[in-house]
């Protein structure tokens, strides 16, 4: 042939350099960085932690989230919600925060 080098080489014994995959055709490939999918999106987890504290509050009547309520339950939700009140506080002096005023207004 004319200048194909390796790739003739290559054709020639019978193998091919690149196969095509048979998932190609039906699925696409994705491939993670530990094998497996990513987890929820920050913002998913944001969404799901602000419901905990919603029925923690149709629990209790209140939104006094300490890590010892319950017998330490709810102590992620209580370290989450400093965070938050954290992020606020800074919001309101004029601050950078990690609030937007979705979340401000959902926390109010």
């Amino acid at each position: 042939g004319g200048g194909g080098g390796e790739a003739e080489a290559a054709a020639g014994d019978g193998r091919s350099r690149e196969q095509p995959s048979r998932l190609a055709k039906s699925q696409p490939r994705i491939s993670y960085v530990d094998g497996r999918p990513p987890g929820p999106t920050l913002a998913e987890r944001w969404r799901a932690r602000h419901s905990e504290l919603v029925a923690f509050r149709r629990r209790f009547g209140h939104y006094r989230v300490t890590r010892s309520v319950d017998g330490g339950a709810y102590r992620q939700l209580a370290d989450w919600l400093c965070r938050q009140r954290r992020e606020y506080a800074r919001r309101a002096a004029g601050n950078r925060s990690a609030l937007d005023g979705e979340r401000v207004r959902m926390l109010e």
